[in-house]
């Protein structure tokens, strides 16, 4: 039984003074738990409050690549932690999302689901091998399959976590809702280690400067939406010690 409690405000403390200034712990050392991300930046609020975690940048083979590494290293519980798009026109940047169903996953089960912490929703989530960018994409992408959010990670997540007999948790924050269109220099892929290819986006920007206003909105509902999924892993976590 999960208990609905927050950790205690000592605890708290002490874990986003973790997660804000800890370099990733080494793989294998720190607990079973084990998160998948995209970008360093999640990865590092994963490291803040215990977990393994690996930065994938978004590709497909990496990711799957990184996930079976950490089953490999020990991991038990594998945890897809991250950003993503919304699809519900009712998600704001920032709302925070533990996934019931994996669309197009049926065949490996569903993931954990833990509806009775409070402030966080469930719902189902789509896995893309692509940014899904523009709004009509959306909008098709949430007709077609009911799907409130998506991401890159949580399909392949799911799917290495059936091959091993181990329990998966899908975890996101909602960054570009579903009414607003990715500019084209925040559809660029992200480098290898999760970060972003500076040199990619301000040249994108230097060929069409119209797309800054957009762009700058992008990066301002990011912080807004790891700064939020930072918060909920913090009480996943505590709620996970007692499982």
């Amino acid at each position: 039984m999960l208990d609905p409690r927050p950790p205690a405000p000592s605890t708290i403390r002490r874990m986003r003074r973790s997660s804000d200034t800890a370099d990733l712990p080494p793989l294998g050392r720190t607990s079973g738990i084990a998160a998948i991300c995209g970008l360093r930046a999640e990865a590092r609020i994963a490291a803040g409050v215990g977990w393994r975690a690996a930065a994938a940048g978004g590709d497909p083979a990496a990711t799957r690549a990184a996930a079976e590494r950490l089953v490999g290293e020990g991991a038990g519980l594998l945890v897809s932690l991250g950003i993503a798009g919304g699809l519900d026109p009712s998600l704001a940047p920032g709302a925070v999302i533990v996934a019931d169903r994996v669309v197009g996953s049926a065949d490996v089960g569903a993931p954990l689901r833990l509806g009775t912490i409070a402030g966080l929703r469930g719902g189902a989530l789509v896995s893309a091998s692509a940014a899904i960018a523009t709004t009509e994409e959306k909008r098709a992408l949430f007709a077609a399959t009911g799907a409130v959010a998506v991401d890159l990670e949580s399909g392949i997540v799911a799917e290495v976590a059936a091959a091993a007999c181990i329990p998966y948790l899908v975890l996101r924050a909602i960054a570009d809702p579903a009414s607003r269109e990715l500019p084209p220099a925040a559809r660029l892929p992200l480098r290898r280690d999760g970060t972003p290819d500076l040199a990619a986006v301000l040249g994108s920007v230097a060929r069409d400067p119209r797309q800054l206003p957009g762009l700058l909105l992008v990066a301002r509902d990011t912080r807004t939406a790891l700064a939020a999924l930072r918060r909920a892993a913090l009480r996943v976590a505590a709620a996970l010690t007692i499982m």
